[in-house]
């Protein structure tokens, strides 16, 4: 079956890749049809490499046998899985298995987010990707997207102690939901980035973690308002950033807790990677003219004495 392919592979003629993508493309294919379909590949190698090869073989079983690629594209589909699995460390391992539509539909869904967001980002892709997953699934619950569960919207509650909302030290940490019976913690810096643009609901604890009095949930940037900064800031306003408004947070430049004001002077939108910077990391913002505030220029000031002037891109 393979005597003319195995031949060119021992006159160098042929890698050994080339020998087992036509192998492997013709292995399930009906006996009648198995010569020709050797034939066929045999011609194409010398001009593809195996990749391409092995790509020319599946579309290839396509055309010669539709009813064996349907019920192989059955079976790819039945071995789908993703795992979460939560490390000693808090982290949480994903390991998943996708055919090749839902692979093609995540892959176009994550690509926006492998282009690096300006000169300073230094992630790598796998980094941009992992951060990108996230993004996706953000804005969806953002967007309300997403089936209700328990009848009402998909969404991350984070319960957050009022002295780590205040960085207060030694206050107990912030806690995510469990996953896997795994509660993730939170630092008061992540707590305060991610109450930047959030639902805020007050529950007050009694001496044995019973709740004694709910407070009436607020947004602190109204969706309004959000609307209000996409068309003024057009997307992430850190400079370079080409981040679109729908996979930004509404970041208060003096701080919620600290008495900032959740109106539009206050308010800049921040992607996800630069909110971290500002929070987390190096660099804070300040407003060329504090009366203006975000709806005048931004000044990002970072390490060693970086200064980057941001103005609003809006109509």
């Amino acid at each position: 079956m393979l005597a003319k392919p195995c031949e060119l592979l021992a006159r160098g003629e042929l890698s050994f890749g080339h020998v087992a993508a036509i192998e492997r493309a013709v292995r399930d294919l009906p006996t009648d049809t198995v010569n020709e379909a050797v034939t066929f590949l045999t011609d194409l190698a010398p001009n593809l490499d195996p990749a391409r090869l092995r790509k020319a073989g599946r579309a290839l079983r396509h055309t010669m046998d539709p009813d064996g690629a349907f019920a192989e594209s059955e079976r790819q589909f039945d071995r789908r899985y993703l795992h979460m699995s939560p490390l000693l460390d808090g982290m949480t391992a994903l390991d998943g298995l996708l055919d090749a539509e839902s692979a093609a539909v995540l892959g176009t869904a994550l690509a926006p987010f492998l282009v690096p967001a300006g000169d300073d980002d230094v992630r790598t892709t796998s980094q941009r990707r992992a951060d990108g997953l996230v993004e996706v699934a953000s804005a969806a619950m953002s967007g309300d997207q997403l089936p209700h569960l328990g009848g009402t919207p998909t969404h991350l509650q984070v319960l957050v102690p009022l002295g780590s909302l205040l960085n207060e030290k030694g206050a107990p940490a912030a806690t995510l939901p469990d996953v896997d019976q795994t509660a993730g913690l939170l630092t008061p810096i992540a707590a305060e980035r991610i109450g930047c643009d959030a639902r805020i609901s007050r529950i007050i604890l009694g001496p044995d973690s019973v709740p004694l009095d709910l407070g009436r949930t607020q947004r602190l940037f109204t969706s309004g308002q959000r609307r209000a900064l996409a068309v003024r800031d057009a997307g992430c306003r850190f400079p370079g950033c080409t981040r679109l408004p729908r996979y930004a947070d509404a970041h208060h430049i003096t701080p919620w807790q600290s008495g900032g004001a959740t109106d539009l002077v206050n308010g800049c939108l921040l992607c996800r990677f630069h909110h971290r910077m500002v929070h987390e990391g190096p660099w804070r913002i300040e407003a060329e003219e504090p009366d203006a505030g975000g709806n005048g220029r931004l000044w990002f000031l970072g390490p060693a004495h970086c200064a980057r002037s941001s103005d609003p891109r809006g109509p």
